[in-house]
């Protein structure tokens, strides 16, 4: 009986070689969309993208990756530097750092008041350093607000009035 060695070589078969080659084409495609990387988004589209999204503040943060896009909603950071109260607008002024500090658009931010209302603030106006958006509050609007709600990229923060009419963010 004839013995055969234990590591002898198998042959290369064409379905083997079929294989091996699908495999490194695979790879080189995968290879090639990572490098290609993602399509930069054009300022004019970036701004009809912020100004059609509709979050909804349960799925705030998947909602603006969705509708917007996921490197850009990466992109930005910031936090609410101020709020006042006048004549039923309440204005928040946020610091927002670079790339979107830059930018001529601003992504949606929401308002919860103590009433459960939901507000979109969208178009901010960039007033001393900061976006400053402008929500209407429709319901009982001459209320005093002890508390406001925003949610915003990466963060949902209480703001909370003070005695002396300021108001302050709580974490």
């Amino acid at each position: 009986m004839e013995q055969r060695p234990e590591s002898a070589p198998t042959a290369l078969t064409l379905p083997r070689l079929a294989a091996l080659i699908g495999g490194l084409v695979l790879c080189g495609i995968i290879g090639v969309i990572a490098v290609a990387g993602r399509p930069e988004i054009t300022p004019e589209e970036l701004a009809r993208r912020c100004a059609e999204s509709a979050p909804t503040w349960d799925s705030y943060q998947e909602d603006i990756k969705g509708q917007i896009g996921a490197a850009p909603v990466a992109e930005w950071h910031g936090a609410p530097a101020w709020a006042a109260l006048s004549e039923g607008v309440l204005s928040v002024g946020m610091r927002v750092e670079s790339p979107w500090s830059e930018r001529s658009c601003s992504l949606p931010i929401l308002l919860r008041d103590p009433f459960g209302e939901v507000h979109v603030g969208r178009n901010a106006v960039l007033e001393d350093g900061a976006f400053v958006y402008r929500f209407t509050l429709r319901a009982n609007p001459d209320a005093a607000l002890p508390w406001v709600e925003i949610h915003y990229p990466h963060q949902i923060r209480r703001l909370s009035l003070r005695f002396d009419g300021t108001w302050t963010a709580e974490g």
